[in-house]
């Protein structure tokens, strides 16, 4: 989801390029962790042939993947707010950056923003890569979980659950082919994922 709407006044730091300041004044770019998801805002002070923005993500601050697009204002002289809620949450600190396209098409990145999460909203997997027993440790559980193990093709291929009073178990997973694969836990409920490979 994300919403555009009037905003008061920040103070503005600009978005360069090598040869030339973006034309836009980017007020701020925030990230906070709220009711299982990460609340990612931003707010421009002006806005000239702006096309749109494209929020990228990243867990280890170097491999960027796009979140969403969401079209400018294009040319504003008033301030203007954006709004995305990220509810993939795989990693403890998230790293956002918001990749900016013009009317020509040229593209041009903001500063890049951390955003650390709860760790007792995670699990913790070991080893990773793990070629026989994989170990899960949920961090502050309390109940039943279910966890679902997905095979790159998006298939869930194992189903494991951990009872309460026992947060971490041990799981035999040397039958599965070698590949990526994804653990996640309570679907439908939450949409917490943690990547693992089998060797």
């Amino acid at each position: 989801a994300f919403t555009r709407t009037g905003l008061t006044s920040f103070s503005p730091f600009a978005v360069m390029s090598p040869a030339a300041i973006v034309p836009i004044t980017l007020l701020d770019f925030t990230g906070t962790y709220r009711d299982k998801g990460i609340v990612l805002n931003w707010s421009t002070k002006t806005e000239f042939n702006t096309s749109y923005y494209t929020l990228e993500k990243s867990t280890d601050a170097l491999g960027y993947k796009p979140l969403t697009t969401i079209r400018a204002f294009g040319n504003s002289q008033v301030p203007r707010r954006y709004s995305y809620v990220d509810e993939e949450l795989t990693n403890f600190t998230n790293y956002y950056r918001l990749k900016i396209t013009d009317f020509n098409g040229s593209k041009l990145y903001s500063k890049t923003i951390a955003v650390k999460s709860p760790e007792d909203k995670f699990i913790s997997i070991f080893p990773n890569p793990v070629e026989k027993e994989l170990k899960i440790h949920l961090n502050g559980s309390t109940g039943i979980t279910t966890l679902h193990i997905i095979n790159a093709s998006g298939s869930t291929v194992r189903i494991l659950r951990m009872t309460a009073g026992t947060p971490t178990g041990s799981f035999d997973v040397s039958s599965l082919p070698a590949g990526y694969y994804t653990i996640l836990i309570d679907p439908g409920t939450s949409k917490q994922r943690l990547p693992f490979s089998k060797r």
